[in-house]
């Protein structure tokens, strides 16, 4: 384990506050050295009446997940990830939290976040397979029925995995989900 980063020493001090301009995410920005095999981020809006989503960006910008308003601390590590969350190398450089105001009923928002850059992996290898594009339904042009936003087990807040939602749809009908 690393040192603490310094949103760990003011998250143990207090909360920070949501920024109240009228942007809809905001970032957090914490560095992480060279050597890092995993990360750990563990956040919270410290509200039941506020929702806030979480998501972490790479220090070149690039997405590594959203978590939306997922509870649990999110996990990023070499060769495995928390769901949501992309697995592979972890750059050194200044990563970025992403943080999304869902909803502020109660100001003033805030949140608590603790980072951890670690040098040795808690997770599990995974064995996830790479994304390959699926053929085309059909050649010619022709209107679909499908479901544009649809929650799995993956989601956390949903019971049935993406094979039972796939039967699901193909039994109504649907095209894609």
């Amino acid at each position: 384990l690393l040192p603490p980063h310094p949103a760990a020493a003011e998250a143990a001090e207090g909360a920070r506050g949501v920024p109240e301009d009228g942007g809809a995410f905001f970032t957090v920005s914490f560095p992480v050295p060279v050597g890092v095999t995993e990360l750990e981020v563990r956040h919270d809006d410290l509200s039941s009446a506020n929702i806030l989503d979480w998501g972490l960006l790479e220090p070149t910008g690039s997405f590594r997940g959203w978590g939306g308003g997922n509870s649990e601390p999110a996990v990023i590590g070499v060769r495995s990830a928390s769901r949501s969350y992309l697995a592979g190398p972890i750059p050194s450089g200044m990563w970025q939290v992403l943080i999304g105001k869902a909803q502020i009923s109660q100001r003033p928002a805030k949140y608590r976040l603790e980072i951890d850059a670690r040098t040795k992996t808690s997770l599990p290898a995974q064995n996830r397979q790479a994304y390959t594009p699926a053929a085309p339904l059909e050649a010619n042009a022709r209107w679909y029925s499908g479901d544009l936003h649809v929650h799995s087990i993956e989601s956390g807040d949903a019971r049935p995995g993406l094979d039972e939602i796939g039967t699901f749809a193909r039994s109504r009908g649907l095209d894609f989900v």
